[in-house]
């Protein structure tokens, strides 16, 4: 009878614990942003030298690599390393 108890109230237990963390868990949800993202607008106004910024919203692949592939490369600190 005492294995029996045992068994039932750590049934019980565990029962109570999954069932008050779930609500938890699914209670904190958020939904992925939609359309434009913050900073959008102000980062397409920006002027970059000679080139005009790609479109986030509609470029292809191939457009964004080669806006970046004609960048002159990047800076180094004095140590050598890149940030």
């Amino acid at each position: 009878m005492r294995r029996f108890r045992k068994s039932l109230t750590t049934a019980v237990l565990t029962a109570l614990w999954v069932g008050s963390t779930a609500g938890w868990a699914s209670a904190g949800s958020v939904s992925a942003p939609s359309g434009p993202l913050p900073g959008t607008a102000d980062r397409l106004a920006a002027d970059s030298p000679g080139q005009e910024l790609p479109d986030p919203t509609t470029a292809a692949p191939a457009e964004v690599a080669a806006f970046f592939g004609d960048r002159p490369p990047r800076r180094t600190r004095p140590d050598g390393s890149s940030r």
